[in-house]
């Protein structure tokens, strides 16, 4: 993955089953900013097993939270077969009004890549 050139954000992501993420958006419903999690799932448009076409965007991503406390109030079953439990995650729609009657409009997941942490964020973290 490559960050844009002028840029802090990841303008494509490829996200697969058991990927590790943390949450990007503020505290709400039970919702950390910054709470790990491991993706469990997809809802693609019309009920679709998978992308149809180039193009296609998710409707909701399904985690499992590292934290058991969080998204508790948030949690569905996402497969009646094994009853698993996991907190839908929707794309977030902003926009940006610009010049000469512009609009711009990005509906990303709320989900970083956790690759990685820091000295910082890993203080008090139990081994």
């Amino acid at each position: 993955m490559k960050k844009s050139q002028n840029r802090s954000y990841l303008p494509v992501i490829e996200i697969v089953l058991a990927y590790h993420v943390k949450l990007a958006i503020g505290a709400q419903e039970g919702l950390v900013n910054e709470a790990r999690a491991i993706i469990v799932g997809f809802s693609w448009p019309n009920g679709a097993d998978d992308q149809a076409k180039k193009g296609d965007l998710l409707q909701k991503v399904y985690v499992k939270f590292h934290d058991p406390h969080v998204g508790l109030v948030s949690r569905v079953t996402i497969d009646d077969s094994s009853e698993q439990e996991a907190v839908p995650i929707e794309p977030v729609t902003a926009k940006f009004y610009g010049k000469q009657g512009v609009t711009l409009q990005r509906s990303p997941l709320p989900l970083l890549p956790c690759w990685a942490a820091t000295i910082h964020k890993v203080q008090g973290l139990s081994l």
